[in-house]
């Protein structure tokens, strides 16, 4: 029979601290489970309290035990995926435990959960007859209604066989009716629970000792004690001082030097309210304006709403443990919270914040708030753009949420109403609401505001238009806005509109155009930085023809902005910077990319461009290429919000199923990924043509895959992308013998879109119509009608007609 003893002397010492008592309960349930009986303990504990370590330390005394792991995870957006983190540990197990072809086919119906229950319970007994399980779940409170109803049946038909089921559950997240019941039946069936309790002083102290190598001084210790004993924060506190060369060890003891509350701590809390509701991240926010310890009504204040409007998310963030009361008065559960919290805010909006309090302050007593109606109280950021600048800085929600104040609020101006409808086809377009944005959208070309805001909100509209995939439009609106912009002399605009238009232009598949603007109107590396979002489009677009050109000079300007990036005060600024570098990381060391990528959700970082789009689709090919699970998961995740069936944006419903068909290997949706991108994503026309060509040539079709890369090879040469060209030239060597070689005048030398171009215009279409028939760009049109003219040794449409009419076309 095997002890705990056994177990513990076969591992190295533990470096947890405070954690021994739960330690050796882990310890005998691996014991059990190697003699044949089950156990079911449930790890809970508050955000960062450490339930996913525990998770790994029972995995890996698991394995060292000979146990098999089967691991699955409960993720956002799952839960009407019937079942989805306990198929993911079991059928989607290498080898499965079940069925994986009867748990797809049953789909949701009734059957599956019969499946789950019997079939599953059955697999499951079955393997672990020949070697005892541990199924490890993780974060269920964001589990679907039928796993938590299957997980007492399968715990409980399985408690005489070797099976130790580790589950666990987050404080502050309210999973349902369903969460709460099957921890009540788990409870009956004498499940043991491991509590993660706050650290204590003393096991504070060791933490620090070990991570700088020395026992802390008292002010590195007091410093780190603002953490409240909850070790995630504690660690993020150490590992940002690190980073940021801020610790150090004199006499014999750790020291710390002064300064701003770590970055990496501001990107932990910005995660954590991204758990809230929008209204209860909104209040956080303003809250941290607030002093120390403050009252509802000056809360109310700030925020302009009645006290009673606040109860909800009051309670909200006193649940998950952010606020708490006492005698009358709010504060945060720790100073480190509020201090990360006010530093997410971006500079400007944060002096703007900071002035408004002093406000409300001196003018709201605990027995009186302000009437709904004064807004004399609490001055709003400066020209009604708090919503947008929320926005831009990365906070869809609760941007979101200040937008539809302002659409609400019947003493709104034109500029209040013109930067909410904005921001809320913003926010619309990065949850793949294409239908909803494209209607917000209208109705602002549809009113003729004429603010001051007017020419900048022009510019994000452009943007979005292409991101919905109506690139002409887009360019329309923005060369309006440029002209607006020069004539009034309007210096930031300026600038913002050409690196948009730079952008753009790589979206749009002109790589020339692209380096040509980038070239031209680039900020000088030595005076870009700050939270301006014009450097980060410049970053962007560098990224981007680094990528395709294969140059080293758009790389290296890449990567000195992205440098630069990291360092400022905007989250979406510092989410694009890592994202760059994962993309430049990627060739060489994918691995690293991949865990540049650990924590990105994926999602628009700041204002949704198609850059985000293009990034998706990175991040695809990515996880396929070296075969990152998790990764590939929150890829799909969120190509999935980007299919809206028939009602889907040509360029969402293309991307989409770009990315769905790299990461389920699927050539049917990589098909209809490049019938609707052609024409408004040329680079990703193109890119599914590739992987179409590449799945085919991994199924031994080497001359259908010749075609697909030869079809993709045509668009990157129109696009001007040189490093595709060259990948595509060499694998088709490598895998198609040497490709046939085109005439390089006559007739014969035209590609087939080119002739599709010339037949056209030579049957008197104008650019335009040409570009309306093939689903093209005019400036695409031209590309392709410059090179045939050349070809074909003419100047003229009247010449191309006689050609044409001359061989009969």
């Amino acid at each position: 029979m095997t002890t705990t003893k056994e177990i513990h002397q076969a591992l190295p010492e533990s470096a947890l601290h405070g954690r021994d008592d739960l330690l050796g309960t882990l310890d005998a349930g691996v014991a059990a489970a190697l003699n044949g009986h089950g156990r079911v303990l449930l790890v809970e504990g508050h955000c960062g309290s450490g339930k996913t370590r525990m998770l790994y330390e029972a995995r890996r005394r698991a394995e060292r035990a000979g146990i098999r792991v089967l691991f699955g995870e409960a993720l956002d957006g799952q839960q009407a995926m019937p079942f989805a983190p306990l198929l993911a540990a079991t059928v989607g197990s290498v080898p499965p435990v079940g069925d994986p072809y009867a748990a797809r086919t049953l789909g949701a119906s009734a059957d599956l959960r019969f499946w789950v229950v019997h079939d599953l319970q059955a697999a499951l007994a079955s393997a672990a007859s020949g070697e005892p399980l541990a199924v490890l779940l993780d974060d269920l409170n964001r589990a679907d209604a039928g796993t938590m109803m299957a997980l007492p049946a399968l715990t409980t038909g399985l408690r005489h066989v070797g099976v130790l089921w580790v589950l666990s559950f987050c404080h502050g997240r309210d999973g349902g009716p369903a969460v709460r019941e099957a921890l009540s039946h788990l409870d009956d069936a004498d499940a043991q629970r491991l509590s993660l309790a706050p650290l204590r002083s003393r096991e504070t102290a060791a933490v620090v000792a070990d991570f700088a190598g020395a026992p802390p001084d008292p002010d590195l210790l007091a410093l780190a004690e603002q953490a409240m004993g909850n070790p995630s924060v504690l660690l993020e506190l150490l590992r940002g001082l690190r980073e940021e060369n801020r610790l150090g060890v004199v006499n014999g003891h750790a020291t710390v030097c002064g300064g701003p509350v770590p970055r990496r701590l501001v990107e932990v809390v910005v995660e954590r309210l991204g758990r809230l509701s929008a209204e209860a991240q909104q209040l956080m926010r303003v809250a941290a304006m607030l002093p120390r310890q403050f009252t509802v009504a000056e809360l109310a204040g700030m925020l302009e709403r009645r006290t009673a409007d606040l109860v909800a998310p009051i309670e909200e963030t006193v649940r998950a443990d952010l606020l708490i009361s006492e005698a009358g008065r709010l504060r945060f559960r720790h100073d480190l919270l509020r201090q990360a919290a006010r530093e997410s805010l971006p500079g400007a909006l944060r002096q703007a914040l900071q002035a408004d309090a002093v406000g409300v302050t001196d003018q709201v007593t605990p027995a009186a708030a302000p009437p709904v109606a004064t807004r004399s109280a609490v001055r709003r950021r400066p020209e009604g753009r708090l919503a947008y600048h929320l926005w831009m800085a990365g906070e869809a929600e609760a941007a979101a949420a200040e937008a539809r104040h302002d659409l609400g609020n019947a003493d709104a101006d034109d500029e209040t109403r013109g930067f909410a409808l904005l921001t809320l086809a913003g926010v619309d377009i990065a949850r793949g609401e294409s239908v909803e944005a494209t209607a917000r959208l209208d109705e602002l070309l549809g009113r003729d505001y004429a603010d001051a805001g007017a020419p900048l909100r022009k510019v994000h509209i452009a943007n979005m238009l292409h991101c919905l995939g109506r690139p002409d439009e887009a360019a329309e609106l923005l060369m309006a806005a440029q002209q607006s912009a020069r004539r009034d002399g309007d210096g930031p605009l300026i600038n913002l509109c050409a690196q948009f238009s730079g952008m753009l232009s790589v979206a749009s598949g002109r790589i020339d155009d692209a380096r040509g603007r980038a070239e031209a109107t680039a900020l000088p590396l030595n005076e870009t930085g700050g939270d301006d979002f014009t450097s980060v489009l410049q970053m962007i677009t560098y990224a981007e023809l680094a990528r395709h050109t294969g140059k080293n000079g758009p790389r290296r300007a890449a990567q000195v902005l992205a440098h630069r990036a990291q360092s400022e005060d905007l989250p979406a600024n510092r989410r694009w910077a890592t994202r760059v570098r994962a993309e430049l990381a990627a060739p060489g060391e994918p691995l690293e990319a991949v865990r540049l990528l650990g924590d990105d959700p994926l999602r628009p970082a700041g204002p949704p461009m198609p850059a985000d789009q293009h990034f998706l689709a990175f991040a695809a090919r990515l996880a396929a290429e070296v075969r990152d699970q998790a990764l590939g998961d929150r890829v799909r995740a969120v190509a999935t919000t980007l299919h809206g069936g028939s009602t889907a944006s040509p360029a969402f419903a293309g991307v989409s199923a770009y990315v769905l068909g790299i990461v389920d290997h699927d050539v049917e949706r990589l098909h209809t990924a490049a019938q609707a991108l052609h024409g408004v994503r040329p680079l990703l026309y193109a890119a599914a043509r590739e992987e179409i060509g590449n799945t085919l040539a991994r199924q031994g079709r080497l001359s259908s895959a010749a075609t697909q890369w030869n079809l993709a090879t045509e668009t990157y040469v129109v696009c001007g992308a040189g490093a595709d060209v060259r990948r595509l030239a060499e694998r088709l060597r490598r895998h198609a013998g040497p490709r046939s070689r085109r005439p390089v005048t006559g007739w014969a030398a035209l590609t087939d879109m080119e002739r599709k171009v010339v037949r056209l215009v030579a049957g008197g279409a104008t650019n335009r119509e040409a570009a309306l028939e093939l689903f093209l760009s005019p400036h695409t049109v031209s590309t392709h009608l410059r090179r045939a003219f050349a070809k074909l040794d003419i100047n003229s449409r009247v010449q191309l007609a006689n050609r044409l009419h001359d061989i009969g076309g």
